[in-house]
């Protein structure tokens, strides 16, 4: 049997919200981090997930501590939400 690769994150974005994403995940990696990304995300091991989505609609994060979600959007973001405009990736 194949054990599932582990990753430290998933990354999930839309096409739109690419460039912030390869942002977060390149300083993810040169933080020493293992990233998997993408929209079809393999049988995996993951601690986190950091979801992109454009509206707080999108996702329900109901008290996942292991979900990281970024708005991308416009709409005011709850405090479990990450803003990709306000220096994410300083952030991290």
């Amino acid at each position: 049997m194949i054990e599932p690769a582990t990753y430290d994150i998933a990354v999930s974005f839309a096409e739109e919200q690419r460039a912030v994403a390869d942002e977060v995940v390149e300083a993810c990696r040169q933080r020493g981090l293992t990233v998997l990304e993408g929209n079809d995300l393999p049988e995996a091991q993951v601690r986190y997930l950091v979801p992109f989505v454009s509206t707080v609609d999108e996702l329900a994060v109901d008290g996942n501590e292991h979900v990281l979600p970024v708005l991308t959007g416009d709409s005011p973001a709850p405090p479990q939400f990450l803003r990709a405009d306000e220096g994410l990736v300083d952030a991290w």
